[in-house]
């Protein structure tokens, strides 16, 4: 749910059970992820968790007073690699089996062209105290002074300019890994240039963040990508979320598998592990630069 932040979508129509059109308002003074390309992970992890929360909100599959968590989420994104259109409008269809929610999207830019389509799921917490639920496991699991310290990688590894948006420290290639950390002090807006979220434990976004840049330092270690080339762009994704991860500790970016599928793309699938658990898997698709 975002009590945390007003939402991004501006206006919702309703076209049957499981239906609905969105009208989203863009606006970089109230969404600063919106400095970023349009083909970003984080990008797109924004209009799914907006989309998917807001039309099962509309069509009833999701009830305000409830609570959610994402499960899993897969993207493409089909628009103009060089430029930074993003998304005006979207057709939802959202469905609820026993405590699961599920929804896909297909977002499009003003002339009506697909810049993403989105299919997410999520559990609803009906019978669960979810607040004293979370205290319980950050006190078991969050935050550790002793550990709250990363000597980060260079922005040049992580394909970025600003080393202010780095998380992750540098690859460690014989262990195939990236130490990564956020607080909540430099982990959301403005401590960090651009993610937002409700400071419960590190987001969805937050977490593909990390798993870009991760896979940026990974290519350029394996020498398909040149030191000075960038962010390469982001075709698209996959992620299953298994355990929160929270807040102030170390977690771990592991790489499983390194492919090249077809021309022109690499696919990086990773682990990320807090305290010995995988608690999320996620694949990214870059084009190769």
């Amino acid at each position: 749910m975002f009590p945390y932040e007003t939402s991004l979508v501006r206006e919702t129509r309703v076209e049957d059970a499981s239906h609905c059109t969105l009208e989203y308002d863009p606006d970089p003074d109230r969404w600063p992820w919106l400095a970023l390309p349009c083909w970003h992970p984080v990008v797109a992890e924004k209009y799914a968790y907006f989309s998917g929360v807001t039309a099962g909100l509309a069509v009833g599959v999701l009830q305000p007073a409830t609570f959610t968590a994402l499960t899993g989420m897969q993207w493409s994104y089909h628009g103009d690699t060089a430029g930074a259109r993003y998304p005006l409008r979207a057709r939802c269809r959202s469905l609820l089996e026993d405590s699961a929610a599920a929804y896909s999207v297909d977002a499009r830019d003003a002339a009506d062209r697909t810049l993403f389509r989105i299919e997410g799921q999520g559990v609803i917490f009906r019978n669960r105290d979810f607040d004293a639920w979370r205290e319980q496991r950050r006190r078991l699991h969050g935050e550790d002074g002793n550990a709250a310290r990363l000597d980060r990688a260079g922005a040049g590894a992580c394909g970025v300019t600003d080393a202010a948006v780095v998380r992750i420290g540098a690859y460690d290639a014989e262990k195939q890994v990236c130490l990564a950390l956020l607080t909540r002090a430099d982990g959301f807006h403005p401590g960090h240039p651009y993610h937002t979220g409700s400071g419960d434990h590190v987001n969805a976004a937050q977490l593909l963040d990390c798993a870009s840049q991760a896979a940026h330092a990974v290519l350029l270690h394996e020498g398909l990508r040149a030191p000075d080339s960038g962010a390469l762009v982001c075709l698209g994704g996959k992620a299953r979320f298994r355990n929160y991860i929270e807040l102030g500790t170390i977690f771990s970016i592991r790489l499983t598998e390194l492919l090249q599928e077809e021309p022109g793309a690499f696919d990086l699938r990773f682990d990320l592990h807090q305290h010995e658990a995988v608690c999320a898997r996620l694949t990214l698709r870059f084009a190769a630069g």
